[in-house]
């Protein structure tokens, strides 16, 4: 079931509830509970982080920002530290972060553009109220001419020009965002190279299920990636 978008005031005492829900989702998708030498923990863990992101894109004002802190701190966990490597079912898990949050900011960003695209409906429908109401008055008057272009027919057209646009740059900019400038795109290159298993170094079976699903997943989000 589909929870409503929360707004709550930041002096509010549901604000500071809210904030430490996110808080516990946050750690929960980064996996902060798992042991590395355990691959019985990072195997329960998936479904957990799938579910964690999940809930932070329903219930969080802002979910790409706190999604951000995830990628975030987990790079710094498993890349950003000053060890050349890192244990493979670590590496696992921030592939699979990385692919589940890219897909979630693919299905985010269709809901704004559904939302937008509603909008926009009921201001088109208005206006075509009012296109029909005022060429029936005219009809009736015989002011104008069969001929002449109704200027909110005309207006109408525009608008559904306007909102084409308006739609093929949020596509446009679900792609550069996610995958072209964003946070994501940064560790496109780290995918490529466990899924080609660079000079063997990428062998073990949950990485390289992780990192190939994950690859998948940008995918899905961004034809330019695939065309890479």
């Amino acid at each position: 079931q589909r929870a409503n978008r929360a707004k709550c005031n930041p002096g509010d005492a549901k604000f500071l509830v809210l904030e430490m829900i996110i808080e516990q989702l946050q750690v929960a998708a980064r996996g902060d509970w798992c042991t590395d030498a355990s691959k019985a923990d990072t195997e329960a863990w998936f479904n957990a982080a799938e579910q964690s992101i999940k809930a932070l894109f329903l219930i969080s004002p802002e979910p790409e920002k706190c999604c951000a802190d995830i990628i975030r701190g987990m790079y710094m966990s498993t890349l950003g530290g000053e060890h050349a490597s890192c244990h493979p079912l670590r590496l696992a898990r921030f592939c699979h972060v990385l692919g589940q949050i890219a897909l979630n900011l693919l299905v985010y960003t269709e809901s704004l553009v559904a939302g937008v695209r509603r909008a926009n409906g009921k201001k088109t429908l208005k206006k075509q109220e009012e296109a029909d109401n005022a060429k029936a008055t005219r009809a009736n008057l015989a002011a104008e001419s069969d001929d002449e272009e109704d200027p909110i027919e005309a207006e109408l057209g525009i608008a559904a020009e306007q909102e084409a646009e308006n739609e093929r740059k949020m596509v446009d900019i679900s792609e550069s965002e996610i995958l072209g400038r964003g946070l994501i795109s940064q560790f496109a290159p780290v995918l490529v190279r466990v899924v080609s298993n660079d000079s063997n170094m990428f062998n073990h079976q949950i990485l390289q299920q992780a990192a190939v699903l994950a690859l998948c997943k940008f995918m899905c989000v961004s034809s330019q990636f695939c065309e890479k």
